[in-house]
């Protein structure tokens, strides 16, 4: 009867030094009271299904047996009563070590009873004054993650070294942890491994996880992915979920493992179910990139807010990226900042690094530098290569920190030591400028090509600038034109521009100006400006588009409304002519002067040429003056042409022929063919000069030559004469004709008296009288006394005495001109 009302518990007690398992039969009475008999047998360790057990190495205590008893059904598996308790706190009392060890794991993880720290720490003391390797192991944990007592990662550190020599795999396991991370000992990685293959030896999933990582970082032991994944199959196959969410990652990737997004699914799937928060927001990810499985942006959000819920850091940063670009939700810079804040307080890089962007721009919280500069050298402080080069940043600009080239040029160093393409641009610019650093081109360019190499868009237009220009590399318009093209394909808009620029001039490419109005409209819907000047000139002439003043105007103001001097003069100057746009001289005048307060010499020149020739009261020949001196000064080598004819004329100013020529000189140095013509003149009449008409002649010559017709008629005049040089009546036929040519009239009343009178060329009267017409028609005196002339006698015209009365008439009216 008694017998019948007897259940039958088995527990076992393990010597780790002897390799055997003490196993003891526990008969209960179900009806209350106690009765124990012990049949204590040899059971091998390999043969245990238990995980953890206690170990001793002496009988054990009939109360903490009897415990133990209460704590695990027939088949291993582990409960928690009241009843155990009770035993484990008589065995306790009396002393028995591994009583005390199981007490406080009752406390500690408030197994049938509230936690209490303080009870636990208490009993965990009594364990590991009696050698209790398993209390050793615990009251380290608590020492490192300072529950119940202060933290203190030496204590633990040494309590871990007390469990791990007496061949305890969790101390051996955790030493490890603590030499893998450096605290409370040395950063040791040789000394973790060592102790983690300890632990690994004897099945230790969490030695196998850690092991793992460091073959997978390369940290103490040679980088080997397959090491890694071996390592991480074993701790995958005892269920324990950090083992099956670090292969899956190596099944995501392919490092170690043929790249397997199923088996990486898998894999993540059953470490989820287990709750992993690394396994969720992995699985997330590829709910959110569509890979290996359908695309899921609601998954994805599921999984990650899962893993949020357990303070997960990582999720938590994912969490505020969503936020921050409306994917999964409406955007919402507010809850990003909140996301990245909860991540950032656990210390996690990126979601520092994304906060302080957030505070740099102003985006869900108040705009603060110097907020974004202290989290930014937190994150950079970890290592992170582009906080790095964000603190680049802030110390290059001066924002949240006192401006410093060399603390700037520090930081781009340690994150383009790392690869960061963006860092050795930024430190490239640094020396390329000598800002921080010694100036060197050479410098730039090769860290310029660090960065192009990874197919950064402005590195390689950076790149492709320094070619263009051969600044510390041969100059190469080809190779300029490669790497350009290279960035523009990536949307860049400076490189589409500068190619533009290429195939605007056929440098590198060949010439084009159809595909340079392509990239300049690229470029230009990208809001570049020097694109839009490019394309208002393309338009406004017709080169490689359809002639259209208005889309002209159009680009030119798009450039002006960013305050491009050149189409804001571009734009005036269609204003002024009525070209696709209203004329409007007013509109005009206020666009000239735009781009005269910032210098710009060519607006300075229109501008006091429509002050010199403006009716009244807009005339004004003294500012127009002082605007020719401003621009000549810079060069300009129109005003400083039309500076020369002010002084020349009297115009603004007293006539001054000596600074007259010394404005035609500066002009006229620059190939200015008006300039050439005017000092020509100085020269042959020997006014504010001295006279010399050698260089009269020579001045003459380049003037005709690149084409300026007055010129050529003054040749042609000396030709006729035989004035400097021996008369030449074919000479000077050949540079009337080239002055005819353009309309001279001049150059038409000469041509015409030399067909008139057969000097150089047969006589013509027809053609003389032809030429005298044009010449007539443009109001030139001689040419209507000539015409008159010829209508009155009949000369290469019917004779017409009304014709001739009328032509007469008009001559004296030029002459009274004169």
């Amino acid at each position: 009867m008694l017998f019948g009302m007897l259940r039958v518990f088995r527990c076992v007690t393990v010597s780790r030094r002897y390799g055997f398992g003490v196993e003891l039969m526990v008969l209960r009475a179900l009806g209350g009271g106690l009765a124990m008999m012990a049949v204590w047998t040899l059971t091998p360790v390999a043969a245990m299904p238990w995980y953890n057990i206690p170990t001793t190495e002496k009988p054990a205590n009939p109360m903490f047996l009897a415990g133990l008893a209460e704590d695990f059904e027939h088949d291993g598996s582990h409960r928690k009563n009241q009843r155990s308790f009770g035993f484990y706190k008589r065995g306790a009392d009396q002393g028995d070590a591994e009583a005390q060890y199981w007490l406080a794991r009752h406390y500690y993880y408030a197994w049938e009873v509230g936690q209490n720290l303080p009870a636990a720490v208490h009993y965990l003391r009594l364990s590991v004054a009696q050698n209790n390797a398993d209390a050793q192991s615990l009251l380290g944990r608590l020492y490192q993650f300072g529950e119940g007592v202060e933290q203190d990662y030496e204590e633990a550190a040494r309590l871990y070294r007390l469990a791990a020599d007496q061949g305890d795999y969790y101390g051996q396991s955790s030493l490890a942890y603590l030499y893998e991370t450096g605290r409370g000992v040395p950063q040791d990685y040789e000394k973790a491994v060592r102790l983690y293959r300890f632990a690994v030896s004897h099945g230790e999933a969490y030695a196998q996880v850690n092991l793992g990582d460091l073959y997978y970082e390369g940290h103490g032991v040679e980088q080997d992915y397959a090491k890694a994944a071996q390592l991480y199959t074993l701790a995958s196959d005892q269920g324990f979920d950090r083992g099956q969410s670090s292969l899956a990652y190596l099944y995501e990737s392919g490092k170690g493992v043929p790249q397997d997004y199923g088996e990486a699914i898998r894999l993540y799937r059953l470490a989820v179910e287990q709750g992993d928060p690394f396994a969720l927001t992995s699985l997330a990810n590829l709910y959110y990139e569509g890979q290996g499985v359908e695309q899921d942006l609601a998954e994805a959000v599921r999984l990650l807010t899962e893993a949020a819920e357990q303070d997960y850091a990582r999720a938590q940063n994912y969490l505020g990226y969503l936020h921050e670009l409306g994917e999964g939700f409406a955007q919402d810079y507010l809850k990003a900042a909140h996301f990245y804040r909860l991540a950032a307080e656990q210390g996690n890089v990126n979601a520092r690094t994304n906060l302080a962007d957030l505070y740099y721009r102003g985006r869900g919280v108040e705009q603060d530098y110097a907020e974004s500069a202290r989290l930014l050298r937190l994150a950079a402080g970890q290592n992170h290569a582009r906080a790095q080069s964000f603190m680049g940043n802030l110390y290059e600009h001066g924002l949240g920190v006192e401006q410093d080239y060399e603390e700037a040029a520090r930081f781009y160093r340690l994150a383009s030591d790392q690869g960061r393409a963006s860092a050795q641009t930024n430190l490239g610019d640094l020396f390329y400028e000598g800002k921080g650093v010694a100036q060197s081109f050479a410098e730039a360019a090769r860290l310029y090509k660090l960065a192009a190499d990874q197919s950064y868009a402005r590195a390689q237009y950076d790149l492709g600038y320094l070619h263009e220009f051969g600044e510390g590399v041969l100059q190469s318009y080809e190779e300029a034109a490669r790497l350009y093209n290279l960035a523009a394909e990536q949307g860049q808009s400076n490189a589409q521009y500068r190619l533009g620029t290429l195939y605007f001039s056929g440098k590198g490419v060949k010439h084009d100006y159809s595909e340079a109005a392509r990239l300049f409209q690229l470029a230009a819907d990208a809001g570049d400006a020097l694109a839009q000047d490019y394309l208002g000139f393309l338009y406004r002439d017709g080169k490689g588009v359809a002639q259209d003043y208005a889309e002209a105007a159009r680009f030119f103001r798009q450039a002006a409304d960013q305050g491009s001097e050149y189409s804001q003069t571009s734009l005036a100057e269609l204003y002024e002519d009525g070209l696709g746009v209203e004329q409007n001289t007013r509109e005009a005048v206020r666009l000239y002067k735009l781009a005269v307060e910032q210098g710009y010499a060519v607006a300075q020149r229109k501008l006091a040429y429509y002050y010199t020739y403006a009716d009244e009261p807009d005339r004004d020949r003294v500012e127009a003056l002082r605007l020719l001196h401003l621009a000549a000064e810079k060069d300009d080598d129109y005003a400083q042409y039309f500076l020369g004819r002010a002084y020349l004329k009297g115009r603004g100013t007293q006539k001054d022929l000596s600074e007259a020529a010394k404005w035609f000189r500066r002009s006229s140095k620059q190939g200015r063919t008006g300039a050439q013509y005017e000092l020509g003149k100085l020269h042959l009449d020997g006014l504010g000069v001295e006279q010399d008409q050698v260089e009269a002649l020579r001045l003459f010559r380049l003037s005709a030559e690149a084409g300026f017709s007055w010129a050529q008629v003054e040749l042609a005049k000396l030709y006729e004469q035989g004035i400097v040089v021996e008369r030449d009546f074919s000479e000077a036929l050949r540079y009337y004709r080239l002055a005819s040519g353009q309309g001279n009239g001049q150059g038409q009343l000469g041509l015409a008296n030399l067909y008139d009178k057969g000097l150089g060329i047969e006589q013509d009267l027809e053609e003389a009288a032809r030429l005298y017409r044009l010449a007539a028609e443009q109001g030139i005196a001689d040419a209507q006394a000539k015409l008159g002339q010829a209508y009155l006698t009949g000369r290469g015209v019917p004779t017409d005495s009304a014709e001739a009365k009328t032509w007469f008439a008009k001559a004296a009216r030029s002459y009274g001109r004169r």
